[in-house]
């Protein structure tokens, strides 16, 4: 074969794999851009901007918040409200499992005061549970607790170098 036609063989041979290789690293990189997106959700009481498909959905885009404090989210209207000296149930869901038997993670439940954040109120191991797991808490609120607007911040330390976190806006009111 002349040495031509061997170079433009080559050539088209190198381009098409070039070309595959490429569309192969786009598709692996969309798949792992996809699969850490969706971690967990504030279900009870409800996270900022809710969560539709929080226990339908893996992979729900409304769970995969990463960004410290609060993925992100504006502060806004309570979604629940809590009396001093009383219990509150808090409710979420790993939407999509991240553990890691190596270095296991955990879910861990943190109250803000004006911006200023307050001791742990709650932390459960990771385990190799499912995606759409729901996960409860009952947190006791104390009866000299002071009222007011306050944050309920969950976040899920998986293990795994990288973190995502929930935000719900709830409401304190004085014990009776």
């Amino acid at each position: 074969l002349p040495s031509s036609f061997v170079f433009v063989i080559f050539t088209l041979y190198f381009h098409t794999m070039a070309r595959t290789t490429n569309i192969l690293v786009v598709a692996l990189v969309l798949g792992i851009a996809t699969s850490v997106r969706a971690h967990t959700c504030l279900l009870d009481p409800l996270q900022r901007n809710g969560a539709p498909g929080a226990l339908t959905k893996v992979a729900d885009p409304a769970c995969g918040l990463n960004a410290a404090p609060c993925g992100g989210t504006k502060v806004g209207s309570p979604s629940a409200s809590y009396q001093a000296g009383t219990t509150a149930s808090i409710t979420w869901v790993k939407n999509l499992n991240h553990y890691n038997s190596a270095a296991p993670g955990n879910f861990t439940l943190y109250g803000y005061n004006n911006g200023m954040r307050g001791p742990m109120l709650y932390t459960v191991a990771d385990t190799n549970t499912p995606s759409l797991t729901q996960y409860h808490a009952d947190i006791p609120i104390p009866s000299d607790a002071q009222p007011g607007d306050y944050v309920l911040q969950l976040i899920y330390y998986t293990g795994r170098g990288f973190n995502f976190y929930q935000c719900a806006d709830v409401e304190l009111t004085a014990s009776n």
